[in-house]
């Protein structure tokens, strides 16, 4: 079940949008990959509910392209091998975008800047007794890219730099658990992170055209 409402007036667009889904029918295991056809069901369920936020301005400052959006989604699941209903490790309850391109005609460059926020995701703890309750920090990005209009030998081209991350912040994706527990029944955990914090391009677009005789 969707609603919808869209505004749009003087190039600047509001949009809201509110959903409830139903899952019916989930697989359901109590082990991952057996061979035995009876170990598996379809008898499992849930839901997802939410509310997305989008706006966007292309007039109040000249050169200025900007949007904003955030979204909130609530979702349960009782599937795969979940002993109870409960929130999957790929959701995030909150996620914050904000993007902005500033355009310097004389420099023919287009500056950008972009932030990203998403609340903690859950994750299965061994060593905590209920199931998936913990969660992991949140995420936080800014990033930047700049991209240069010119031409190479009459042919329209782009130079296109781009840095990630540019404040370092320290993102943990999830964990990974030790498969066997200390002398104190304690399983060490261990942070998956990105490779590096931060990625940086430098790319370069030429546009080949053939040249009329």
């Amino acid at each position: 079940y969707i609603i919808n409402y869209q505004y749009v007036k003087d190039d600047r667009t509001f949009r809201v949008e509110a959903y409830y889904k139903d899952y019916l029918h989930l697989i359901r295991y109590t082990t991952e990959n057996t061979p035995d056809p009876l170990a598996y069901n379809n008898q499992g369920h849930g839901y997802a509910k939410g509310v997305d936020f989008y706006f966007r301005d292309q007039k109040t400052i000249k050169y200025l392209d900007y949007w904003l959006t955030y979204s909130f989604i609530d979702s349960k699941r009782l599937y795969k091998d979940f002993t109870q209903s409960a929130t999957p490790s790929f959701i995030s309850d909150h996620n914050v975008n904000a993007v902005f391109k500033y355009f310097v005609p004389k420099l023919q460059s287009l500056i950008g800047l972009t932030y990203s926020y998403a609340s903690g995701r859950p994750y299965l703890n061994p060593n905590s007794t209920e199931f998936m309750k913990d969660k992991t920090k949140s995420y936080n990005d800014v990033s930047m890219n700049l991209s240069y209009i010119t031409n190479f030998f009459g042919n329209y081209t782009i130079v296109y730099c781009s840095v990630s991350n540019i404040f370092g912040f320290s993102n943990v994706y999830g964990y990974h658990y030790s498969t066997t527990a200390d002398a104190s029944g304690h399983f060490a955990q261990h942070e998956i992170n990105p490779q590096a914090k931060r990625f940086a391009m430098i790319a370069v677009f030429i546009s080949l055209e053939k040249k009329k005789k």
